[in-house]
Formats: structure tokens, sequence, C-alpha cells
């Protein structure tokens, strides 16, 4: 830039050199002029007297004309001197000072080997490209617009920022995030309230946008009813929520969410650690007026990641039929969940199968009764995940007593435990 600058000094001193030289040429004529007829008058006076005012007058006239010539010679040389001036030190800036005067005032093909552009004056117009079809006009704010609907780019372009109607090319370039298809499939609760006459409203959250706006999921519900929706969204999502639109408290049993079309994945497991409890701030209930959240907020991940599958039939020994209600508890990871209703009354060779969903793989199950009408079985096996274990084989029922492990009752008459733990391990029936 500086070198640039030193470069338009010079042409400017150039150019006011060539205009003096001009003006010289025309004085040194006017004199040439001047003194040939001064010459021709001086011969005439030698004959005639008259003349001598005439030679007088052309003689003044030559000198008033060799003074200005004079002047401009002096000005001529001042300006050769600062030209001088300004070629030293363009010298000491670029020691090849005629190749880079070359370049500055010829066409330029190639603008790889400039690092910058300066224009200083308001208005200035800059001509790109090899038909100079490019027209960049620099605005009072010291930028640089391109006057052109359209501009094509041969090579490599290199901007840090460019807006085009008002909107950042990083916008135009960037590819916009793809669009899921998310499925959300919720189970009402079975317990208590469960049902609500409210409408529910679900929200996406994604990684730098934020959560999107609510949208309907449904309106009514009623106990253990399913509920299916599909929603599209703009970049993949980490988080979902609930919310309810009204006070009448709905109860979630499980939740689940699929993307795309990839398997179905459980965020709420109607199972682990008290799933479905009573109305509360548990994770499992929304409400506009009580003590439930009105929204909840489930990560996208799965919340059951053991699946466990249990099938027992009653026995066929007396008194192994109950009316009372068998609940189960599994211990994950050093805790016990709390207890789910595995089933409600059963006779003499009924098969009862349950499903529950837990946080890992479960290494004990806990049998309780809600009532004193003990329960007996025989056959009992738990499938867990891929694995299946059988804890007791047909016909391997033991009658009532302290010992056996077939048995549960809630008063502990004839010396059967009010809670039956057994270890998930694989017995050999053969």
């Amino acid at each position: 830039l500086f070198c640039g600058s030193f470069l338009l000094k010079l042409r400017t001193h150039i150019t006011h050199l060539v205009v003096l030289h001009v003006k010289m040429a025309t004085l040194f004529r006017l004199l040439l002029a001047l003194s040939l007829w001064t010459a021709v008058i001086a011969n005439d006076a030698v004959d005639s007297a008259d003349h001598g005012d005439e030679l007088e007058q052309l003689r003044q006239l030559e000198r008033q004309h060799r003074k200005q010539f004079d002047a401009l010679l002096s000005v001529v040389e001042k300006q050769q001197e600062q030209i001088e001036t300004l070629n030293s030190r363009l010298s000491k800036l670029d020691p090849d000072v005629d190749d880079m005067h070359a370049r500055h005032l010829s066409t330029v093909d190639n603008l790889t080997a400039y690092s910058g552009l300066q224009v200083k004056k308001e208005k200035s117009m800059v001509a790109l490209g090899p038909e100079a079809d490019i027209k960049m006009l620099r605005t009072d704010f010291g930028t640089l617009e391109i006057l052109a609907e359209t501009v094509l780019v041969h090579g490599v372009l290199e901007v840090k920022d460019l807006v085009v109607n008002g909107t950042s090319i990083t916008d135009l370039i960037t590819p916009p995030p793809p669009v899921y298809n998310m499925t959300v499939n919720v189970l009402t609760a079975s317990v208590t309230s469960s049902e609500s006459t409210s409408t529910f409203l679900v929200e996406f959250f994604v990684g730098g946008t934020g959560w999107t706006d609510p949208v309907e999921f449904f309106s009514g519900t009623s106990k253990d009813e399913i509920h299916v929706k599909s929603f599209a969204v703009s970049g993949k999502p980490s988080k979902i929520r609930f919310s309810i639109d009204g006070n009448d408290a709905w109860g979630i049993a499980q939740a689940a969410v699929a993307f795309n079309d990839d398997p179905e994945m459980v965020v709420l497991c109607s199972t682990v650690l008290g799933a479905t409890p009573a109305l509360g701030n548990n994770g499992h209930w929304v409400d506009g007026d009580s003590t439930a959240p009105v929204s909840v907020v489930y990560d996208l991940v799965p919340a059951c990641a053991s699946f466990v599958s249990i099938t027992a039939e009653t026995g066929h020994l007396t008194n192994s039929g109950s009316d009372g209600t068998i609940y189960l508890s599994f211990y994950v990871n050093g805790s016990w969940t709390s207890p789910e209703i595995f089933f409600s009354a059963s006779s003499i060779g009924d098969v009862e199968t349950q499903n529950y969903g837990l946080t890992d793989i479960p290494t004990q199950l806990a049998f309780t009764i809600s009532n004193n009408d003990a329960w007996g079985f025989d056959f009992l096996q738990v499938d867990v995940d891929d694995d299946t274990y059988i804890l007791s084989c047909d016909s391997d029922q033991t009658g009532m007593s302290s010992t056996s492990e077939h048995w549960v009752d809630g008063d502990g008459s004839g010396g059967v435990v009010d809670e039956l733990v057994l270890d998930i391990e694989h017995t050999d029936c053969s």
C-alpha cells in the first residue's frame, strides 16, 4: 500500500512535468519567433528610423517570455528532483521498482500475488475479472458492493463475510439441518386419576436452536389408552417435553420415541423404581393445578436397558390358588425397585405373564401379596432380554412351609413367608 501511494505521487509529478514541457515548447517557439522578428525589424531600422518603437516593444515582449521560460524551467527542475526523490524512496521499499511500477500501471489478469486492496475515495469504482465486468462500488460506509445480479467466480474465492440481499453468505451456503420424523408412543397409566380430559402438547429440544414450538399431541385420554403420533423436526432432538393445557391431571405409564425408521426407544419405563406411582412430582404426572408439574422432560436415551418377562403357573397343590394381588420387585444395581403388580387373583393351573422394563439386568426378584390368601406356584420362568432362566421346573412345587420356595402369604400362616426372594439363576430341569 505504501508503494502504491508513492506510485500515485510519482504519476502525479510525471503528469505535471509533461504539462510543463508542453508549455515550455510553446514558449520556446514564441521566443524563437520573437527573436527572428526582432532581427528583421533591427535590419529594417538601419534604413528607417520609424521602426525604433516597434523594435523596443518586441525586445520587451521577448524579455517577458524569456522570464516565463526561465520560471517554467525552474519548476521543471524541481519536479525532476521530486521524481528522483520518490524513485529513490521506492527503490528502498521494493528493489524491483520497475517491475512493480509496470504491474501497477498495466492490466492484471491474476490477483494471486496481491494481499489487499485499498480504496480511499468515496464512491470509487473497482472493476474486476478478465473482462472487467465485475463492478464494485465503494459505499459511504467504506465497504465494496457488487453492482451485478450474478457474479461467476473461477478459481478460489476467500471472503470473511459476504451479504447477498441482506442474507449472510454463510446462511446461504450452509445446508439446512436434516428433518427427522419423530414417532411418539405413550401409554396412559392405570392407577387412579390417570385418565384426563385436558389437551396435551409436545416439544423437542434441538441443540443449537433450542425447543421447538409446542404442538398438540392429543386431547382426552382413558386409562391404559395408547397414543401414537409423528412429528417432523428440523435437526436431531435430544429431549422431549410433554405439557398440559388444562387442569385435569394425566398419568403416564410409559413413553417411547422412534427416530425415522429406527427401532422404538423407551424413554420412560412403566415399572422402573415405582413407575406410574400416585399423583405427584415423580416424572409420571402432569397437571395444571396440583402437586404435579405442568410439564415433564425426558432425555431421548434408552431408559429401559433391560426387558424382563415373568411367566408363572399357579401350582396344583391344595390352596395354591389365591384371590389376592401378587406384586413383584427386582434387585437392580444394589437396590430394590418399588413393588409392581404381577397379577390379581389366580386359580390352580392358571398361567400368569407380565413384562417389565428395568434400568439394568436384575439379579433377584421378590414376590409379595396384598392379603392373607396364600399363593403357591409350580413352574416359574424369567426372560431377561435374550436370556431365559428357569427358576422352578414343572411339578417341582413343594408343600407349604418356611423353607419352601414356592409359596407367599400375607400372614405367614403355615410357616409361609410374607416375602419370597429368589435368585435369578437357571435350574437344570433335565
